[in-house]
């Protein structure tokens, strides 16, 4: 039994991805480890809503003495800042973006090019199409078998950025233009970014912690990159992967070659992108023109792997 610290950071800005991958690997080393969660979340009711089946992880059990770290943040003053006792093994979740830190072991969470580790001695657990999701993905693999075609609503998961809202103004302009016929639902637990989009003509629902249940009874899913990209692939939805933030841009690269989606990045300076889009969710909506998600190379529980290494290295 080990005692290991999650550390990380959350919040509007910087989004929930990093917590996700977290509170899933703690589902996973939950069973013979003692956990808590420590660094800079923002108390939203979105983090409430991610951590409300591992509440436990909020309260400090390792009295400033883990014997692992593992962390998941772009800000590195997360971590210094927490000043641990002792020595513990530090474990770093990496992706193309992430910053250069001294670690014990660095195990890739999506897929890097240039991305090189501080410590050019530790072991590296390289990305094998085994991103780290929520548990519900590797509990029940069932997709709904109703037909989507009929479906006339097209769900919107770009969460609040100033991107997205652009992104959500242009898809005000294109549904007033184009796609009269169809309704446009925002996800979100974001008071100010549901009062923007409703003041936009949408309609606004929670965003559930339980994905499969949130993305069912849509035609088309419009999403932000990240963790979220990989859920929806793991689901066969149908779907439109939006580059949002420049750490999704190699993603984005990677997942049209591999499992050939339909993607755009969004740069501001690209005056044609309101049309890019348009013309996108014109061919999603096609039965005859939908590009189907390729189901190889199959998903793996990236969670999963991730324990079961470290497991091998005796860091959990």
């Amino acid at each position: 039994m080990k005692i290991i610290a999650l550390v990380g950071s959350s919040g509007f800005d910087s989004g929930y991805g990093h917590l996700r991958r977290l509170v899933s690997l703690s589902s996973v080393l939950g069973y013979n480890n003692i956990l808590c969660l420590h660094g800079n979340f923002e108390e939203t009711k979105e983090f409430y809503k991610v951590i409300e089946n591992s509440s436990e992880l909020n309260k400090c059990k390792c009295d400033r003495q883990p014997d692992t770290v593992i962390f998941d943040s772009y800000d590195t003053k997360v971590l210094s800042s927490l000043e641990f006792e002792n020595s513990p093994k530090l474990i770093q979740l990496v992706d193309e973006l992430s910053p250069k830190l001294w670690a014990d072991a660095y195990i890739k969470a999506s897929p890097t090019r240039d991305w090189r580790p501080l410590n050019e001695l530790a072991q590296i657990k390289e990305f094998n199409n085994n991103p780290i999701l929520r548990r519900e993905f590797f509990y029940n693999n069932k997709n709904s078998a109703h037909r989507k075609d009929m479906l006339n609503s097209i769900l919107v998961l770009t969460g609040s950025s100033n991107l997205s809202k652009q992104v959500l103004r242009y898809l005000s302009e294109i549904s007033s233009s184009y796609l009269s016929g169809f309704t446009f639902v925002v996800a979100t637990n974001d008071e100010k970014l549901g009062e923007f989009s409703e003041s936009l003509g949408f309609v606004i629902v929670p965003y559930l912690n339980d994905f499969r249940t949130l993305v069912n009874d849509y035609r088309l899913v419009l999403s932000a990159g990240g963790v979220t990209a990989w859920e929806l692939l793991k689901l066969n939805s149908n779907c439109i992967i939006l580059s949002l933030a420049d750490n999704q841009n190699l993603q984005l690269e990677y997942l049209k070659i591999h499992y050939n989606i339909i993607g755009l990045k969004f740069d501001p300076n690209n005056f044609s992108l309101k049309t890019e889009l348009r013309d996108a969710i014109l061919k999603s909506l096609n039965p005859s023109e939908v590009i189907k998600v390729h189901q190889s190379p199959t998903i793996h529980d990236g969670a999963v792997d991730a324990v079961d290494w470290l497991k091998e290295l005796n860091y959990v």
